[in-house]
């Protein structure tokens, strides 16, 4: 092989390692805000907390998740707070909060009418108790708290329809790790989780989707990617890849493998087609990004340029076009940033 293509293999196995990496085995909750009247209190103060006043965190902490306890702490709800006309429920959201939400979990908050998601990781092992304090006004009554880093902030526009569901549950808390393809989609388009890697193709196309256009797009993406990844070396043409594919114009394929070298290449490709090379705007980041002196980069662009190649390179980049399907922000963001280190 090659000096320059063993310096390309390095470069991909260095994006690689600063991939971003979701947990397999974390829970997803979503976490209800008042109405919408705490989304902004938790999102400024990088937490979510609970009500219930009168039940001290030093109480709840000294309880374990068994029936038993929780039909104590409903009683104690009872005593306090005689109004409450599900003190059953209550108890059982107590519990969850101290017991069953762990640092590492994903988070979900909603605004008033849902019209943004807030996603985020727990990051504090136990719960806490600290003064919610938002503009410089104490929220009372919601003392007890979890830490949470918020990763991205969306609109309910760009949610899966299948994510609807959990927008209408009442309780505070709801387990919604049933929901996770969904949420990891909308926080990377390029991630890690276990031993796989996932790639998010976006489809922007508003009306009909020509199902011939796209499916033959895919399957001319995989042959480049191929032929490139045999010219510098890499494994991964007999490489399974899954899909799963939500096309509701617009929609996303979302591609699955535990060939990571290939699946890089594809969406390097991707952006070769899209102009990569070029200095261009990423809108999901808000940002320009100019990827001419990336090596990667050139060698892709000098491939999908050469005679051989340029037939299918054209042919493919006029559907990607047609489809509106986007580079993927994540990666593009990735190469830059190693780049500038």
């Amino acid at each position: 092989m090659a000096q320059a293509d063993q310096t390309i293999k390095e470069s991909i196995g260095k994006y690689l390692s600063h991939c971003p990496g979701l947990e397999k085995d974390a829970r997803y909750w979503f976490f209800r805000t008042d109405g919408g009247s705490l989304f902004e209190p938790f999102v400024t103060a990088q937490s979510i907390a609970i009500g219930y006043p009168y039940v001290g965190l030093k109480t709840l902490l000294g309880l374990n998740w068994n029936r038993e306890n929780k039909k104590a702490l409903t009683k104690q709800i009872k005593i306090h707070d005689p109004d409450e006309k599900r003190p059953g429920l209550a108890a059982g959201q107590l519990l969850t909060f101290a017991h069953l939400m762990k640092a590492g979990d994903y988070v979900i908050i909603p605004s008033h009418g849902s019209h943004d998601l807030a996603i985020g990781r727990i990051t504090s092992k136990p719960p806490f108790e600290k003064k919610l304090v938002h503009d410089g006004v104490v929220i009372e009554g919601f003392a007890k708290q979890r830490g949470v880093r918020w990763i991205k902030r969306v609109k309910r526009t760009a949610v899966n329809p299948n994510l609807f569901q959990i927008l209408y549950a009442h309780q505070t808390v709801t387990d919604i790790t049933d929901c996770a393809q969904w949420i990891d989609s909308l926080l990377f388009d390029f991630f890690k989780k276990g031993d796989e890697y996932h790639y998010i193709l976006e489809v922007n196309q508003v009306d009909g989707i020509n199902a011939r256009e796209l499916f033959q797009a895919v399957v001319d993406i995989f042959k480049l990617a191929d032929d490139f990844s045999s010219e510098i070396g890499i494994a991964g043409a007999d490489a399974p890849i899954d899909t799963r594919i939500n096309l509701n114009s617009p929609g996303e394929i979302e591609l699955i493998t535990k060939a990571a070298e290939f699946i890089f290449v594809a969406a390097a490709i991707i952006i070769g087609l899209n102009g990569g090379g070029l200095k261009f705007k990423v809108n999901k980041l808000g940002i320009d990004l100019n990827m001419s002196t990336d090596g990667l980069i050139k060698k892709v662009n000098t491939f999908l340029n050469d005679r051989k190649n340029r037939q299918l390179s054209d042919s493919v980049r006029n559907k990607l076009d047609t489809l509106k399907i986007d580079s993927a922000a994540d990666v593009l963001d990735l190469i830059e940033r190693i780049n500038k280190k």
